[in-house]
Parts: C-alpha cells; structure tokens; sequence
C-alpha cells in the first residue's frame, strides 16, 4: 500500500457577478474571482476591465503561465515579438519565460478573464499595489524582483490608457 501525502482539498466555491476582490491600476481594474489562496495556491482567476489605450509595460514572468479568454473589446497582444490583434472568443495563452503584454485597441474598454498559475502572481500583485499607493516605487520594484517579475520597458510608459493608435 502507497504512503502518498493527499494534498487538502481546496474548498468548493461559487462567485456571484458582482463577488471577488475589486484591484485597481492606472489602466484597468480587476475583479479577483478565484485567488490562489482559495485554490490552494494552484491558479487565480480575475476578469479584469482595461480603458482603451491601457496596457501594462512588456514584461516576463518567471513562474507564471497565464491565459487571457476575451469577453468585450479588441486586444494587441504582444508575444516573444510577435503582434496579434484578437476579440471576443479568442484565448491568448503565454507560459512562463514569454515576453509578453497586452492593451486595449477598442474606442471602448476591453474585458477579458486571466488565469495565472500558481500564487507566485497574487503575492507580487498584492506587495505591488500597496507600494504604489504608498508611493514607493523602489519597493513596488523590488517585489517584481522578489517574485521573478522583469520589465523590459519603463513603468508608466506603456500604462497610462491614451487613445489606441
């Protein structure tokens, strides 16, 4: 007979359309759905709203995969230099070590839900929203360093949410 250790079961969850924690950046606003410390550290799931314009920086993670489901809008995807354009229906999926971003071409804001694997994600984004509304852009920075996160361009350049060109 196997000793195998079970892993405890996360525990069953249903999230109303107006449940989940709400996250705010300069260029978008999240609703997390699921977060990793609810799926025993598995994955987070948000949908997540982006002002036309609005894009995070390019960046890479370390650990993460990530995968965009598109609900509302048009999306230019940026991946390991390739550009796609996408709308509802498509799935954008970017594994870890992927050079990556995404931003909002729509007249209109832009919906999509993400899945990112593991809790590496929510512990950096968590650590990264409150260095910023701290004003603390070193420790905001630093937590990106912390969690394997690296910006290949500055912060702020690609995040303001101007008109899509």
């Amino acid at each position: 007979m196997s000793s195998a250790t079970i892993e405890p079961a996360a525990k069953a969850k249903i999230v109303g359309p107006s449940e989940g924690l709400l996250v705010s950046a300069p260029y978008e606003t999240a609703r997390g759905i699921l977060l990793a410390s609810e799926t025993n550290g598995k994955f987070l799931l948000a949908e997540t709203t982006v002002v036309p314009g609005g894009c995070p920086p390019l960046h890479q993670h370390e650990h993460e995969d990530e995968i965009w489901i598109i609900t509302e809008g048009s999306f230019e995807f940026i991946v390991n230099g390739e550009t796609t354009i996408v709308g509802p229906g498509a799935v954008v999926y970017s594994p870890a070590g992927d050079v990556h971003r995404f931003r909002c071409v729509s007249e209109t804001p832009g919906k999509f839900y993400i899945l990112v694997t593991g809790s590496n994600f929510e512990q950096f984004f968590m650590k990264w929203q409150m260095a910023l509304a701290n004003g603390d852009m070193g420790a905001a920075m630093q937590s990106a360093a912390d969690h394997g996160i690296k910006f290949m361009e500055p912060i702020g350049a690609a995040t303001t949410g101007s008109s899509p060109s």
